[in-house]
């Protein structure tokens, strides 16, 4: 009995000492702070990937704005180039003939023809045995015109010919296709033409205006009966970067 007294007046002077000091309203509130902890953690983790789900979400909107932006420097490139090239293009002028720009949108799948497509046909004007040429000088002729595309031979075409002069010597001939040049043949044996030497057309034959340029002799030779000189010309076309033409439309009196 003794001892159970002794713990009860114990037990009153803590509480009283509690009371007295604000402990007990302190330790309420660490209590309820620690009852709190779980919840306040889970907020705070919450809150984190939020955030985290908000900046991946940012950075992938940056990085296809910029995938854009790329895309259209691109673009404005592109349209600068061929600006640049279609305003040389368009600068070319052949008294008696009125230019039909066209835009190249394919070639012969043939190894032995070297025909292109052209974007131009019938209702654009385009007729066959067009002369067809590039701001470096002569590209073909038109031998086929559909309503809306045309095809264009080259002159590097077996079946290609044209009337030709060394604009140097006035030497004439006739320049045919051999795939990747052309040969000019029928020169004069006695004449002086010389590698590097400008070889044009020379009006003949009524198909192509006079004075468009073919392309440089590279090599010269004997024909194979030793009666006419031969020359390699390298045209002054680059056939493998062709993207723009103008087809030559012959004006009436």
């Amino acid at each position: 009995m003794t001892n159970q007294k002794i713990f009860i007046a114990i037990l009153l002077l803590l509480l009283f000492s509690l009371n007295k000091f604000g402990l007990a309203k302190r330790l309420d509130s660490y209590l309820i702070d620690i009852s709190r902890f779980p919840l306040r953690l889970m907020t705070s983790s919450y809150i984190t990937k939020a955030g985290g789900a908000s900046l991946a979400e940012e950075n992938r909107q940056l990085k296809q704005k910029i995938k854009e932006l790329n895309q259209r420097i691109v673009e404005l490139e592109e349209a600068m180039q061929e600006n640049k090239r279609l305003r040389g293009l368009l600068s070319f002028r052949k008294e008696g003939y009125t230019n039909i720009p066209a835009q190249v949108i394919g070639e012969s799948s043939d190894s032995w023809r070297k025909v292109v497509i052209i974007d131009k046909g019938k209702r654009d004007g385009i007729r066959k045995d067009m002369a067809v040429v590039g701001k470096e000088g002569l590209i073909g002729r038109v031998v086929e015109v559909g309503l809306r595309s045309s095809r264009v031979m080259l002159i590097i075409d077996f079946n290609f010919k044209v009337a030709a002069l060394v604009q140097r010597t006035r030497d004439q001939g006739i320049v045919q296709g051999n795939i990747c040049s052309c040969v000019m043949r029928y020169i004069d044996k006695d004449s002086d033409v010389a590698k590097g030497d400008i070889v044009i057309s020379s009006g003949r034959g009524g198909i192509y205006p006079k004075g468009l340029v073919i392309g440089k002799v590279d090599e010269l030779n004997e024909d194979i009966n030793r009666l006419y000189l031969k020359a390699r010309i390298l045209p002054a076309v680059n056939f493998h970067r062709l993207e723009e033409v103008l087809c030559l439309k012959k004006v009436s009196p």
